[in-house]
């Protein structure tokens, strides 16, 4: 099998007919999603928020763009076009951006005479499980930090991702009790070990103890006295 990974995953359903419907229907998709016997051999674990916008880079509005954006450490997931060259017989297809047609993978081919599939096995996937087509991409990463900075920037309401003041506050409404930062798999409820204190000279573990009332001595002693105005007053 193929070695394992740290991945940034992006599912963006159709679009939705209100903020409440999304969130609801994203979240019971992902729980399926996670839960399919191929997903759930290759993912370990990670972290997953959901995005919301009403309008979108065009300014356009057309209902509520519900969308997930994942981190995840597991094995490569096949989200090829496949289909089959009628030149060569090989069924890996990919997209020429140039002629905007798809064409065969074979680089000693390269026949634009194909039949492509209309889904890949991710997106065929996640359609049985939302019964909802969806535009996924999916990528691996080189930085763990730069993976992070890149996921959690999409937690915050950006006023531009709205049509209106109207809907930038049903995004407050529906979400103010909803956790939008979540893990699963391996990650799921992970405890972090306390960071161990060590001498830099021996290399042994530093124990701190606390006597509180040298504490409270130490903070009597560096408190300004009274105000004697306040004090007749």
């Amino acid at each position: 099998g193929s070695s394992l990974a740290l991945c940034f995953l992006t599912i963006s359903p159709e679009n939705y007919n209100s903020e409440e419907e999304g969130l609801a229907q994203i979240k019971c998709s992902w729980k399926k999603f996670l839960r399919n016997s191929y997903i759930a051999e290759r993912v370990k674990g990670g972290l997953w928020i959901i995005e919301s916008k009403s309008k979108n880079k065009y300014g356009e509005c057309n209902g509520w763009n519900v969308h997930i954006h994942a981190l995840f450490y597991g094995r490569r997931l096949d989200n090829s076009i496949r289909g089959i060259c009628e030149y060569c017989g090989q069924n890996q297809m990919i997209y020429d951006k140039t002629s905007k047609k798809f064409c065969c993978a074979n680089k000693k081919c390269g026949s634009f005479n194909v039949k492509p599939n209309k889904d890949s096995k991710l997106v065929q996937i996640w359609k049985r499980c939302s019964k909802r087509n969806a535009v996924i991409n999916v990528q691996e990463l080189r930085s763990v930090k730069g993976g992070l900075n890149y996921v959690l920037k999409y937690v915050g309401a950006n006023k531009d991702d709205f049509a209106s003041d109207e809907d930038l506050a049903k995004y407050i409404f529906y979400t103010r009790k909803q956790k939008l930062i979540n893990t699963f798999g391996v990650f799921f409820k992970f405890k972090f070990s306390k960071p161990v204190c060590v001498c830099y000279k021996c290399g042994g573990i530093l124990e701190f103890t606390y006597d509180m009332e040298v504490v409270r001595v130490m903070q009597e002693s560096t408190r300004p006295p009274p105000d004697p105005q306040s004090i007749l007053e």
